[in-house]
């Protein structure tokens, strides 16, 4: 069970601020920590979601800063840890796509590093129009990573 939400933190970006709400103190120390040192979080509890959401979820803290993955990768990975066929990670796509908008914590997540199969953005926090500001602020969050 998910330890009710009770911190937060934000990053500075230039499109405005990204608010992340933590479930704990020391989760946001986590968050600071590895962004300060450009480290990965390497423990946190898992959200309480779906097993094909915490699947998602996990599968993507795999993606290594500076780095992007698909939502098909994501789909065939978790279809993998749950035990179930990966070639139907075509019709999981989306699904994954969903996990990623509903994560909860964003960075401990890095959802951001979830990308179209076509190297396009996709969406992020449920955003898709390439000029919204929570789109600019995936874009940020990518560059801010490789540089």
């Amino acid at each position: 069970m998910t330890p009710p939400m009770t911190s937060s933190t934000s990053i500075s970006t230039p499109y405005g601020a990204l608010v992340i709400r933590l479930p704990t103190p020391e989760i946001v120390s986590a968050v600071k920590r590895a962004l300060a040192d450009g480290g990965r979080i390497k423990r946190t509890p898992m959200p309480a979601g779906t097993p094909f959401q915490q699947a998602c979820w996990r599968a993507a803290k795999t993606t290594p800063r500076g780095q992007t993955r698909s939502y098909l990768w994501l789909a065939e990975r978790a279809l993998r840890a749950l035990g179930r066929d990966p070639a139907q990670a075509r019709v999981c796509a989306r699904a994954a796509g969903q996990a990623m908008r509903r994560n909860p914590w964003p960075v401990a997540i890095p959802c951001h590093r979830i990308v179209a199969s076509d190297g396009s953005l996709g969406g992020f926090a449920g955003a898709r129009s390439p000029n919204c500001k929570l789109l600019k602020m995936k874009a940020w969050l990518l560059k801010m990573e490789q540089d």
